[in-house]
């Protein structure tokens, strides 16, 4: 099993001393799977100082131009999150799609720091990508 740690210094000066406040999390899991359609986004922490929130964020597979999808809280050290990417339907251009997805982890101070990028092939059926098409017509 990988860990990823993700840390952000800050450091403040008081008269001579400086002081260190340190913001991490280690990503003990952090898998996307598809499931009909949508796409599930897991992850797992190990311990978390000072974070505050994650944004899960997905691109095309190969692309660096990630879109926000949303914001989950953080809820402490050994926490399961769970995102449900609903959104991977809309405006479908094929019916099989490899995309990437990885998070935004926010500390107390508002820095920030990316994860590893995790990557679903999603695969709907044509009759669920035409539905998915009506749907939008009508959104």
């Amino acid at each position: 099993m990988r860990k990823f740690r993700f840390l952000t210094f800050v450091v403040l000066s008081l008269s001579a001393l400086p002081l260190i406040l340190l913001a991490s999390t280690a990503l003990d899991y952090f898998a996307a799977k598809s499931n009909g359609d949508q796409v599930s986004i897991e992850w797992k922490t190990d311990i978390e100082t000072n974070v505050t929130k994650f944004d899960v964020e997905r691109a095309p597979a190969g692309s660096q131009q990630f879109t926000y999808l949303g914001t989950v809280q953080s809820k402490g050290s050994y926490s399961d999150y769970t995102y449900t990417d609903e959104s991977v339907l809309q405006k479908p251009t094929n019916t099989q799609s490899v995309y990437q997805y990885r998070i935004k982890i926010y500390s107390s101070d508002g820095s920030f720091a990316y994860s590893q990028t995790t990557t679903v092939e999603f695969s709907a059926s044509s009759v669920k990508r035409t539905w998915g098409q009506i749907k939008e017509m009508f959104r």
